[in-house]
Parts: C-alpha cells; sequence; structure tokens
C-alpha cells in the first residue's frame, strides 16, 4: 500500500512536467520532419536558400577554401568570385628542349581566361528551369550534351541524353564501379574523372553510390559550368527536401593530367584524353610515361581509352603532331606502344570494347599498377 502511495505521488510530481515537454516543440525533431516551404518560383527558392552559392569544405583530394564561391548562373543575388578553388595549372614541365605551347581552340574566346584553358572547340552552355511542387531539368551543352532531370521523389536525379559517347562511357563506369565494389568491398569506392568536361559521368557516380567524387579539366569555363552545375543540383536537393537522398556532392577543380597525384581515387577514369595529353595539352610525347601516368592515378583501377591515329579528329587538328609529337620510334604513338604500355604498368588488362561504330575509341580496364 505504501509503494502504491509512493508512486502516485511521484506520478503526480511528474506529470506537469511531462504535459510540458508533449506541448513544446521538439527543435531537432521540427526542423527534420518539416516540409520545405510552398515555393512558387525559383527566385523565392533563391531567397530561402539565402545564397545559391553554397560553402565547400574540406575534401580528400583537395582542401578548398572556405570562401569558394562559383558563378551563380541563374541569381543575380549573388556576388560571388567566379574563381575555382583547388588546384590552379602551373606551367607545364616541358619533356625535352623543344619548346611547348598548350593547345587553345581558336575557335573560343579566350580573352581574359589562364592560357592552359579552353581547348574544346564547343562552347559550354548551361540554363535551368525550376518546379516548386516536382524538380526542375538542369541542360549542359557543348562537349557534352545532356540534361539532369532532378526530382523531389527517388530516384530525385536522372541523367537524360542523345549521346551515344555519353550512354557508352556510363555504361562503363557503372560496371567498373560495380567490379571494384565487388573485388574490395567494405567501403564506398571513391571516383576521379579526369577531363570531365560538363561532368555527366560525376553524376553516374554519384546515382552508382560512388563516394567521394571528383571532376577534374583543364578548360576554366567547362570546370566552372560543370561545378556551378553540382553545386545548383545539390542545393535543390538539400535544401528543398526535409530528408535530402544520400548522394554524394561531387567537386569539382580546375586541374591538368600531368599535374595530378598518383593514387587520386579508388577509380579514376580517363576518357577522350590521350590524343589531346601526348602533345597538346600536356607535354608527355613518350606513350609510356603516359599511359605510366595514368596508370598511377588510381588505387585499383584506371580506364584508359586508346584513340587511334586514324580519328577523324586527329586528321582534323593533328595533335599528336603538335610540339613535336610523333607516330614513329620507340616513343611515338601507336597502338604497338600503346599495348606495350598497358601490359608493363597495369596489373591486369580487361579490353572492354569500342563505342558502337567508332573502332578508333576503344576503352581499357587498368587493375592496380605495378
Amino acid at each position: 500500500m505504501g509503494l502504491v502511495l509512493v508512486s502516485l505521488s511521484i506520478l503526480n510530481f511528474l506529470a506537469p512536467l511531462l504535459l510540458l515537454l508533449f506541448f513544446l516543440p521538439s527543435t531537432s525533431r521540427s526542423q527534420a520532419a518539416a516540409p520545405p516551404p510552398p515555393f512558387e518560383s525559383q527566385a523565392d527558392f533563391e531567397v530561402y536558400l539565402g545564397h545559391p552559392c553554397l560553402e565547400i569544405l574540406s575534401f580528400p583530394f583537395y582542401t578548398c577554401c572556405n570562401t569558394f564561391c562559383v558563378t551563380c548562373p541563374f541569381s543575380k543575388l549573388c556576388p560571388c568570385d567566379d574563381t575555382l578553388c583547388g588546384e590552379e595549372v602551373p606551367p607545364l614541365s616541358v619533356a625535352s628542349k623543344e619548346a611547348f605551347r598548350t593547345y587553345v581552340s581558336p575557335l573560343r574566346d579566350t580573352a581574359g581566361t589562364i592560357e592552359a584553358g579552353n581547348s574544346q572547340s564547343e562552347p559550354p552552355g548551361l540554363t535551368s528551369t525550376f518546379n516548386a511542387k516536382t524538380g526542375g531539368v538542369i541542360s549542359l551543352s557543348g562537349y557534352q550534351t545532356f540534361d539532369l532531370v532532378y526530382s523531389f521523389a527517388p530516384p530525385y536525379i536522372n541523367i537524360r541524353t542523345e549521346s551515344p559517347d555519353i550512354h557508352y562511357k556510363a555504361s562503363i563506369l557503372s560496371q567498373t564501379l560495380s567490379a571494384v565494389s565487388q573485388r574490395y568491398p567494405g567501403s564506398p569506392v571513391s571516383y576521379a574523372d579526369v577531363g570531365t568536361s560538363n561532368g555527366a559521368l560525376l553524376h553516374v557516380a554519384s546515382v552508382a553510390g560512388a563516394s567521394p567524387i571528383l571532376g577534374v579539366d583543364h578548360d576554366v569555363e567547362y570546370a566552372r559550368n560543370s561545378e556551378a552545375a553540382v553545386t545548383t543540383l545539390h542545393a535543390y536537393l538539400n535544401v528543398a527536401l526535409p530528408f535530402p537522398p544520400p548522394l554524394s556532392r561531387p567537386l569539382v577543380v580546375r586541374g591538368n593530367l600531368q599535374t595530378q597525384p598518383s593514387g587520386l581515387a579508388d577509380v579514376v577514369s580517363c576518357f577522350a584524353l590521350m590524343h589531346w595529353a601526348y602533345s597538346a595539352t600536356a607535354s608527355f610525347r613518350n606513350l609510356d610515361g603516359l599511359v605510366g601516368h595514368m596508370a598511377k592515378l588510381s588505387k585499383k583501377a584506371t580506364l584508359i581509352q586508346w584513340i587511334a591515329p586514324s580519328d577523324s579528329a586527329i586528321q582534323y587538328l593533328n595533335h599528336i603532331s603538335l610540339n613535336g609529337g610523333s607516330t614513329e620510334g620507340p616513343d611515338g604513338y601507336n597502338e604497338e606502344n600503346f599495348v606495350k604500355a598497358l601490359n608493363k604498368h597495369c596489373g591486369g588488362v580487361e579490353d572492354l570494347g569500342s563505342e558502337d561504330g567508332r573502332e578508333t575509341r576503344r576503352t581499357y580496364l587498368c587493375w592496380g599498377s605495378k
């Protein structure tokens, strides 16, 4: 009887406190579950976001300055500096005594840009549409043309393109990330795309579960464009949704293949890059050294694409002969030297085939550098 009375006394004492706790709002719970405001326009979203350029914190590949900001592509609200933080491209080391001049496309306006940039002839473009209820579309054009279709429900991101080139590379990348994950289970697979252009493969990797993700391109306008698209996309998903999807947010920096360190990521892709790096935008002029450098970029696997001298792009621009390059001799740009270099520098080699109708471009998977 005494125990019952003591229990009742305790309940009488605690009841007001319990009622008070029940009616007081839980800050953390209300913030986590709060639905987004009823955005009526993109401008409303930007006002809610406060600043459409997000601060980027430290990253395993690079440590970016806390005031990092990209040019805001859609808003006049953002008075930010348009300089990409990260690696600035230093003067390239010359592989011989011959002068080396980095190729710059005569079809692009290069006024005011860093000398090493703007090799891609197609000017990059970026537009956006926004729907407060369903999501929107970020459209990128140029060397890579595709739409980033995002929604506020799974699967959140869809990459829409008619480009067979992007479909081909996306399929190979997805298979490679899966193969590496199976061979090395236990943690997410990190990924870096060197020569990322508009960054299509960065979003493929994000959807596939890779983390962290890095894009590198030495064309300053493409690097800025790709980073702006990433920033906008992940701002929408992380601010407009009460429970953001677990997608890794890629980081894009401006850099050159020749300056990238070994062990950049578990998986590194070097698509449509070899004919440029040999003697046009980097000064290797030695196929063995070029393949060896690509092989060492990854911790586990590098995707290396062979571009044959008969490729239409090489026939048009003569990448190989720029700056004293050649298809002849032990350093020459030819398939025999390429295959020899693969077998020398890779722990294992897989031929992943060529794009349909484009036999001059063939991708190889280089497992673990020797």
